[in-house]
């Protein structure tokens, strides 16, 4: 047995293990003579641990003189034996290194040699007969008749069996055998702790040292021999599915060069095995054919990371009150999340129609997509006309009012022909006219019309009623352009957390005029007639006191209603109005300060925009100015008095055109068509029609 259990020293409490002594040759002619150890029949076993230290090192255990005499001769390189068949020899493929011990075991049993190193099977041969027997001394170490073919080296666990030793057998008792004296076919055991005994039991083959063969401590000795195993780790799967998993096989015992697999079918050089999906694994080693070693290893994956979405419609379009929420599951939590519009939260609201794609990427960086659709809202916008026809022919004092309802306020009004830009219209000529209605609802669309809307550019770009003025801020009615940080030192009585777009960049910081009505912000550019445009902006407030009354102006009117900053500072809000051109073709948009206040009325502007509306709710209504067919006239026949002083003349009036039925006015106030009985005189008559 290669270990033994030792107290050492007195003070040092422990356990501790050292090596026993093995058959040290250290050249020619020395060897142990075991007599004359015939191995009659057709089986046998021969084994032994060894160290070879020489490249010459030759016969590990000889009983012969030549090819026509071998019972039995084991080398590091093959095995050989005489049989009646004749002579035969198996070799050894397994390079046998210097300085390292090996078990090499050899086995014939009538009908097949086999070579073993480390319990591996490395060779076989057929061969048949019965083995030959001679009357040479058994030598270890050495051929006993000429010492010719020393085995420089230590050699140790030395047993010869007069059976064959099956694989499994072999394995087992590589390092030491348990109770040899009981051990079925064992002839010979030497173990060379403390002598050449055959410790099998047997005294006749009694060992005897030759030439200075000597027993020793073997130098090389780091462990016992092993058999093969395979130990593996592994790298799950991140995300389910895919094929990232890794394992990485390690190997040990028996002799390299190792290769493993992981399908038992093709091996490789190296223990790591990528690019591999979830599953049961079985991990093998082998050195050879004959030694296979496996051990399982499972591959996991997380659940599938799926998510799924649900959108609402806008109630308008334009109403820009769509929404979307997103359910994830699977995968590792936690997750994020990223919107196709950029935004980053698990649900998003205040949308417009469009198709909403949202990826989810858990914490082992797997991603999972899907979309839904919001829908723009459905127009509910009607229109309807309630004229007053011209009253008389030839004149001009026709009425139109425009009825709107539905949509989304405020309403902007296209006449055909262009006799007005808002819902009535007066001075009417006769003729035709259609009027379009679009409401405010606005998606839009094309590029930004606003030119240094986010103030990157500085204080450019823009006109203001207000005084541009560096720090220190001495007055209401001054502005000035710089980063969030810069607020305070403008005005200590300012502050802001940052600007809209993207907390570092420029604003424009206020102190706000007490007169009404003064453009703050003012840019002008060339528009299309009859588009819709929705004027935009944030705005959020440098202190809490008195905040910012807001409006837009086109072409110096309002639009829309005001707004107010808000309520507390460091909160950015959005306000916009939709704005139809008309017949514009130029739109000076300004930003209008409707608080009169001279204490507070502080406040930042950002991300200012214009741009056209793809679409709005739009409704036509047309109608008829008319007037009657022809002029109103009328024609008078007069008669006479018969006599001075009868006063029976009269008068008749003959009314025409104009729009029946008529009224009648005489100079004499008479209301009648026709008079009679009238002294003589001037009669004038005044038709008034139905109009």
């Amino acid at each position: 047995m290669k270990f033994k259990l030792s107290w050492v020293g007195f003070l040092i409490s422990g356990i501790a293990f050292s090596q026993n002594n093995s058959l040290f040759i250290s050249g020619g002619g020395q060897w142990v003579n075991l007599g004359d150890l015939d191995v009659p029949g057709n089986q046998i076993t021969v084994e032994a641990l060894i160290t070879k230290t020489s490249a010459t090192s030759v016969n590990i255990v000889s009983k012969h003189t030549g090819p026509g005499n071998v019972n039995y001769l084991l080398r590091p390189s093959q095995f050989e034996i005489t049989t009646t068949s004749g002579y035969t020899a198996i070799s050894n493929p397994v390079p046998i290194n210097l300085n390292t011990i090996f078990h090499v075991a050899a086995t014939y049993n009538g009908t097949e040699l086999k070579y073993y190193v480390n319990g591996c099977l490395v060779s076989t041969k057929s061969w048949s007969g019965l083995m030959v027997q001679n009357n040479l001394n058994t030598a270890i170490g050495d051929q006993s008749s000429c010492q010719c073919e020393s085995f420089p080296g230590y050699i140790d666990e030395v047993r010869i069996w007069n059976v064959e030793r099956t694989q499994s057998e072999i394995q087992a008792n590589m390092n030491t055998l348990p109770t040899p004296g009981t051990q079925t076919g064992l002839l010979a055991y030497y173990q060379f702790d403390s002598g050449y005994s055959n410790i099998q039991g047997n005294a006749t083959w009694n060992g005897t040292p030759v030439g200075g063969a000597s027993l020793s401590a073997n130098s090389f000795f780091t462990g016992n021999i092993t058999n093969l195993s395979v130990s593996a780790t592994n790298t799950n799967l991140l995300c389910f599915g895919n094929s990232s998993g890794t394992i990485t096989a390690t190997a040990s015992g028996a002799f390299s060069p190792y290769t493993f697999s992981v399908d038992g079918s093709v091996f490789q050089s190296s223990g790591f095995f990528s690019g591999l999906a979830a599953g049961n694994y079985v991990v093998y080693s082998k050195t050879n054919a004959s030694c296979i070693a496996t051990t399982n290893i499972l591959i996991t994956e997380p659940t599938v990371l799926a998510v799924s979405t649900i959108c609402i419609d806008e109630s308008l379009p334009g109403a820009n009150d769509g929404s979307s929420t997103s359910t994830p599951s699977g995968g590792i939590s936690p997750y994020t999340f990223q919107w196709s519009n950029s935004q980053t939260s698990q649900n998003i609201s205040g949308l417009s129609g469009a198709t909403y794609t949202i990826t989810v990427t858990d914490n082992n960086n797997c991603t999972s997509t899907s979309s839904c659709i919001v829908s723009t809202g459905t127009c509910t916008l009607t229109a309807s006309s309630a004229q007053t026809n011209i009253t008389c022919n030839g004149a001009n004092n026709g009425l139109a009012n425009i009825l709107a309802s539905g949509g989304v306020t405020p309403y902007s009004y296209v006449w055909f022909p262009n006799v007005s830009n808002t819902n009535s219209a007066a001075n009417l000529q006769p003729g035709n006219y259609s009027v379009t209605v679009s409401d405010g609802s606005c998606t839009t669309t094309g590029s930004e019309m606003v030119s240094n809307g986010d103030f990157s550019s500085g204080n450019s770009g823009f006109s203001s009623s207000y005084l541009f003025k560096s720090p220190p801020n001495t007055a209401a009615s001054q502005y000035w352009v710089a980063t969030a940080p810069q607020v305070s030192v403008w005005n200590g009585g300012m502050s802001s957390p940052g600007d809209h777009t993207s907390g570092s960049g420029n604003l424009m910081m206020v102190n706000g005029s007490s007169t009404p009505g003064a453009n703050v912000w003012c840019q002008t550019f060339a528009v299309n007639p009859g588009t819709t445009y929705l004027f935009s902006t944030w705005v959020s407030s440098l202190n809490n006191t008195n905040t910012a009354i807001l409006q837009f102006s086109i072409n110096g009117s309002t639009i829309g209603t005001t707004f107010n900053a808000p309520s507390s500072p460091n909160i950015w809000a959005q306000f916009f109005s939709s704005w139809n051109s008309q017949a514009s073709t130029t739109a000076a948009i300004c930003i209008v300060n409707q608080n009169t206040a001279s204490n507070g009325n502080d406040f930042a502007l950002d991300d200012i925009s214009f741009k056209s509306c793809a679409s709005s709710c739009t409704a036509t209504t047309g109608f008829t100015i008319s007037q009657p067919s022809s002029v109103l006239t009328v024609s008078t026949i007069c008669s006479d008095e018969s006599v001075w002083g009868a006063n029976d003349g009269s008068s008749s009036s003959f009314p025409s055109g104009g729009t029946p039925p008529y009224g009648f006015q005489w100079s004499n106030t008479q209301g009648l068509q026709n008079i009679s009985g009238v002294a003589p005189g001037n009669y004038f008559v005044t038709v008034t029609d139905a109009n």
